[in-house]
């Protein structure tokens, strides 16, 4: 079921365990139901769904089930297709919400199926041509008699330096509009091509997505969905300000970073939750600053960028930058060299 050529195979088809994994980054998983006799079909499928939402059907479990999935990830994105053909509902609840503890976003495009019911807010029930999205730190329930739906899943870390309160978003249907429907083209165009693609190549067009969700988000309709309600906004804004103005420092870190900004070391660690704690803040805010190095400097050594990022030791930012992106940095670099007009 899983086909990885540029990384060891896991051990389990979980879907969040997956994406959350620092060592496995851009390889397909492929789960078609089809492949077990009928009888254990959902119980196949349930096992894929491990630590996502528990899952239920009418009738007998041990009925035949038609399911398949194909996900594709990068340090930063998965980028899922799940088809079912029979009836089935999924319910995430808090017992696996405070179980898995993670801080993802569920970008989905419902290409086809009606969905039945629903227990968000919103009483728009999820149809083909929507894009809604999940916080997969939140309760969702949701009930199909059979779909087809793409979809993008992301950290919230990496949406939070362009959209406060990210909260506000669970089962939030994006209005139709040009944005909408670029994302959407964008969506399905990444999901054919992604078969292809180097794993270099797979995080440039992360990036891209990232950028373009952003794009799509602020051009919606409801603008005070994403307005900071509370003080942890201005707060997390500046960290991440102290972060950017002294990331080149080696010796920064939560106390300095506390004391820059005018808060208590707990304070701190609350308005990071969101990115793990305030060094893996640190750590991501470096890397990609180092990658923006990589980008604009191809001439520039490895030992260069680890020193303008803040790391005294080159095997210390090596080992970070491969445990954020799954590849070397020398091999980052060494991609855009070769692309550069000599």
């Amino acid at each position: 079921m899983l086909d990885s050529p540029t990384a060891t195979k896991p051990d389990t088809t979980n879907l969040l365990a997956l994406f959350e994994s620092r060592e496995e980054r851009v390889f397909a998983n492929r789960v078609d139901t089809a492949e077990a006799v009928p009888a254990e079909q959902f119980d196949m499928w349930q096992h894929c769904a491990a630590g996502i939402a528990e899952l239920g059907r009418p009738g007998p479990l041990n009925a035949p089930f038609r399911g398949t999935m194909t996900n594709y990830f990068t340090s930063s994105i998965g980028y899922v297709q799940h088809t079912i053909h029979d009836h089935c509902h999924m319910d995430r609840t808090q017992k696996i919400i405070d179980t898995q503890e993670v801080e993802l976003l569920a970008v989905q495009l419902r290409l086809s199926g009606q969905e039945v019911q629903h227990n968000l807010k919103a009483d728009q029930l999820f149809s083909p041509g929507d894009i809604r999205i999940a916080d997969l730190s939140q309760p969702l329930f949701s009930e199909n008699p059979a779909y087809d739906n793409i979809g993008i899943l992301v950290t919230k870390k990496e949406l939070l330096d362009r959209l406060p309160r990210l909260d506000k978003l669970h089962g939030f249907t994006m209005q139709a509009g040009p944005m909408t429907n670029i994302l959407k083209t964008h969506m399905q165009s990444v999901m054919a091509e992604m078969p292809g693609l180097s794993q270099l190549d797979a995080e440039k067009v992360a990036s891209v997505t990232i950028e373009m969700l952003s794009a799509a988000l602020l051009g919606i309709e409801a603008p005070h969905i994403l307005e900071s309600e509370s003080m942890s906004g201005p707060v997390l804004r500046s960290v991440r300000i102290c972060i950017e103005n002294n990331l080149h420092k080696p010796g920064l870190n939560p106390d300095s970073i506390a004391r820059m900004v005018g808060v208590s070391r707990t304070k701190l660690f609350q308005v990071c939750k969101p990115y793990g704690s305030p060094m893996e803040l640190l750590h991501y805010r470096r890397m990609r600053r180092a990658t923006e190095l990589m980008k604009s400097e191809p001439s520039i050594t490895i030992s260069e960028v680890s020193f303008a990022v803040g790391y005294e030791n080159r095997e210390t930012f090596s080992r970070i930058f491969r445990r954020e992106f799954g590849f070397s940095a020398r091999d980052f670099l060494q991609s855009y060299r070769l692309n550069t007009p000599q």
